[in-house]
């Protein structure tokens, strides 16, 4: 079955909009600072008041869960709904923002009928104003972008963007940047981690993922348990914000949960999980990878676990890493060995000469490049040895090194080098030999060749 593809051929702006809002730079420049005493001051009112300012221009039908949203984020923070004057001290949340469509002419690369206008792209920006006692004040501004892919114009199919009301609003809404990124940070600004924590349970899927990237920047050791807990989301958008999120965080308490999620049947969640618990600085981490790649029966969390060693360069690993290039996964040989290329380690000296002489060229040339970095006498002869190799990048890698080294044995293999095919072996041979020697015989071969007959004899 032929895929379509869409192409975009212009672009058109959807709607352009005036507004009394302020660039949303301009604003983030003139904003008051949130300082302890707006915080103190916010953090005592008791009700919430949410009064919601949006508009698309001329589209109609279109309407973001501002309001909501809103309410369900501060109602995490305990705060009821002020319903009448006199409850209490309360806070006015002043949400205004607008939306903007962008249309973009599309060809069908196929043929598959006429060209078509499809409103693709989004942005919805704003502002969140928060007043509160002792005629506390605050603004922080919003911008949030999106735009649609082709996989899922192929899967959706482009009547849904035929109409301004179509474009991908909601996706802007919930966008990096935008109102629920942006009031999640306020909130955590103001309030610190509990809310943030209680927001994970949230039916909002944006709302959860922003959730875990803001606990990530509390630096809470609290943040920990909450986080693991999402390494379980029904969603894997939020599962690999969490595995990040951990990373991050750096805790030993997340190893275990991050050995299990690099069995997550989502391929970019086992990834990040991996990664993160590469980056956490407990030897305890190590040994876990360790033991993963060694006991897993799936190729997926061994894969994952090598991830994680090549990311801690542990030297307590390196026998692991060595033992992992003879697993039946190709993958998993590929990543063990640029793990182990990070070494500078006796140990591994002799794993790369091994695989100097690999029939795999991608294999040949992480040996070379690691070879080069071991400066021991060992190392010479695959080198020079890789200067006759069949591929062309392994042969210059070989050269620079030989001349770097002043290796006086190099002589002869760079000399027959300087007739080599290829301009750039040549020129390395060249500059390689002129390090070793002394000599300024350029590229004439027949002056080298002379020249080292007479060293010969002598």
């Amino acid at each position: 079955m032929k895929r379509r593809v869409f192409v975009s051929v212009s672009l058109v702006i959807g709607l352009n909009l005036v507004s009394s809002l302020p660039e949303p730079g301009a604003t983030a420049a003139a904003q008051t600072e949130l300082t302890a005493e707006k915080r103190a001051a916010f953090r005592s009112a008791k009700a919430v008041r949410i009064a919601v300012e949006q508009s698309y221009g001329y589209v109609r039908g279109v309407s973001l869960p501002f309001e909501p949203v809103a309410r369900r984020l501060f109602g995490y923070v305990g705060l009821k709904g002020a319903t009448a004057p006199g409850e209490g001290p309360e806070i006015e949340v002043k949400i205004r923002a607008i939306g903007e469509a962008e249309s973009s002419q599309f060809r069908d690369i196929l043929g598959q009928g006429p060209a078509a206008t499809l409103y693709t792209k989004a942005a919805v920006e704003g502002e969140i104003t928060l007043a509160g006692p002792a005629q506390s004040s605050y603004t922080r501004s919003f911008r949030g972008r999106h735009s649609v892919g082709n996989l899922i114009l192929e899967k959706k199919g482009t009547s849904v963007y035929r109409d301004r009301s179509g474009a991908p609003y909601q996706e802007a809404f919930d966008a990096e940047e935008s109102f629920v990124a942006t009031l999640v940070n306020l909130i955590r600004d103001i309030y610190g981690l509990p809310p943030l924590a209680a927001a994970l349970k949230d039916e909002s899927e944006a709302i959860r993922q922003h959730a875990v990237g803001a606990l990530a920047t509390t630096n809470d050791p609290a943040a920990v348990e909450p986080l693991m807990g999402s390494l379980r989301d029904a969603v894997p958008i939020v599962r690999k914000a969490a595995a990040r999120a951990l990373g991050a965080l750096g805790d030993a308490r997340a190893i275990e949960p991050l050995v299990t999620a690099m069995g997550d049947q989502e391929t970019s969640v086992g990834i990040e999980a991996g990664t993160a618990l590469g980056k956490i600085a407990d030897p305890r981490a190590s040994q876990a990878a360790v033991a993963a790649l060694q006991s897993s029966s799936g190729k997926h969390t061994r894969l994952y676990a090598t991830v994680a060693l090549k990311q801690r360069k542990d030297p307590a690993t390196i026998e692991a890493l060595t033992a992992a290039l003879e697993d039946p996964d190709g993958d998993i040989r590929r990543t063990a060995l640029e793990a182990l290329s990070a070494f500078n380690d006796p140990r591994v000296a002799d794993v790369f000469i091994r695989m100097a002489k690999n029939n795999d060229t991608w294999l040949r040339r992480q040996a070379i490049m690691t070879l080069a970095r071991i400066r021991e006498t060992r190392t010479v002869e695959p080198l020079l040895e890789a200067v006759r190799d069949s591929d062309t990048d392994i042969r210059e890698m070989a050269i620079r090194e030989l001349g770097e080294r002043k290796e006086q044995k190099a002589i002869p293999a760079l000399v027959g080098a300087l007739s080599d095919q290829n301009w750039g072996v040549r020129m390395n041979a060249t500059s390689a030999l002129g390090k070793i020697t002394g000599q300024t015989f350029g590229d004439d071969v027949k002056k080298w060749q002379r020249w080292w007959e007479k060293q010969k004899k002598n």
